[in-house]
């Protein structure tokens, strides 16, 4: 059935760089055999020194959902987060970033 595993599990955000997306990719890997799904959720993340925590809903927008892979399948799969720019960024301010968590895995994953 394989691993699943992101690639990139943490974005930093600015306000004073147009982005109206990021894309988080979760890919299979070690094996393909039957089908496997795992569940996703965005999540506000805070790293000391380096960023502060993005709000929900005034940051980006939240998402969750379930990612599903069929037998023999090993593509890579996309999250799409939206990202809310209100321009609020302030020049010599840390970092905004939230994360992307995977979870419950089922079907051998």
């Amino acid at each position: 059935a394989g691993q699943l595993r992101l690639v990139n599990s943490t974005y930093f955000i600015t306000e004073d760089v147009p982005q109206n997306s990021v894309i988080f990719i979760v890919q299979r890997v070690g094996g393909t055999a039957g089908s496997v799904s795992v569940k996703y959720s965005t999540r506000s993340q805070a790293i000391p020194g380096v960023s502060v925590a993005a709000e929900e809903g005034h940051d980006y927008q939240d998402v969750n959902g379930t990612l599903v892979w069929e037998d023999a399948d090993a593509s890579d799969k996309e999250v799409v987060v939206p990202v809310i720019n209100d321009e609020s960024y302030t020049k010599g301010r840390l970092f905004k970033s939230f994360k992307l968590e995977i979870f419950n895995a089922s079907g051998g994953a």
